[in-house]
């Protein structure tokens, strides 16, 4: 078995307007069908340049939620469910998750050969989305917790994401402990997303060694879509739902 992952930045495809400039494989990002098919071509290619036609990519209609859909079949890869979270133990299945600040978060066995992704913006750090992927993981594939591997790819870090008071309560009122992910400043709170993700997993019993953190922040490194960068720039306005966004994926490879 050969499991296989990787975080895409923006840059190696085909899109021509900025704000989708140029890997975006968004669903519903509002690029061309052309240039997302294409786009879609490469991060396949990525994976198996030479068998690349036996893979097929598998997107969820994100949604900031806690629901993780279950690929049980290839039936299933005609859908488009509203789920942030995706599991798998198949073959050639790539679980694609999209963000443009948000935490993409890869999961897997390799004992037990099964895989999941999941789409964690502070909505979906916040819920149960975390738990849910794993206990499916364990609960329907019978992975061991302390098999179980995560990979935090770029996102969004503390000095770029400023927050406000109700934002900071949320947390707060979930548990005091998130206090210490927060950096209080004249101007508001800055919140420390991957931290708090990492101190979840850890909760749920994940190893602290199998954790590895890909230390990006998109929104100050410019090789990465930002939603909020690309509001500070103006390419878009606050609550545009078109915009370009990272892929993250991981597959079983058959070969």
């Amino acid at each position: 078995m050969n499991i296989k992952f990787n975080f895409f930045n923006k840059n190696a495809g085909v899109s021509q307007e900025e704000k989708y400039r140029s890997l975006n494989c968004g669903p519903k990002s509002g690029d061309s069908p052309e240039n997302i098919e294409k786009n879609r071509e490469i991060v396949k290619k990525f994976f198996d340049n030479e068998g690349f036609d036996k893979l097929q990519l598998f997107f969820v209609d994100q949604i900031h939620s806690d629901k993780v859909f279950i690929v049980e079949s290839k039936d299933d890869l005609i859908k488009f469910p509203e789920a942030d979270g995706i599991v798998t133990n198949l073959r050639n299945i790539i679980l694609a998750i999209t963000t443009a600040d948000c935490t993409p978060i890869l999961f897997y066995d390799d004992e037990n050969e099964v895989i999941g992704s999941c789409h964690a913006g502070w909505r979906g750090a916040h819920s149960n989305l975390m738990k849910n992927l794993i206990d499916i993981m364990i609960n329907k594939y019978f992975c061991n917790i302390q098999n179980i591997k995560i990979k935090i790819g770029p996102n969004i870090k503390q000095n770029s994401y400023q927050v406000q008071q109700d934002f900071y309560d949320k947390w707060i009122e979930q548990s005091q402990d998130f206090a210490q992910f927060f950096d209080r400043k004249d101007d508001g709170y800055y919140f420390d997303l991957t931290n708090a993700v990492i101190f979840k997993l850890l909760q749920l019993g994940i190893k602290k060694q199998n954790i590895e953190n890909y230390d990006i922040d998109t929104f100050a490194n410019e090789d990465y879509f930002s939603y909020r960068r690309m509001i500070k720039t103006e390419l878009i306005k606050n609550g545009d739902k078109e915009f370009g966004v990272n892929t993250s994926a991981i597959v079983i490879l058959d070969n």
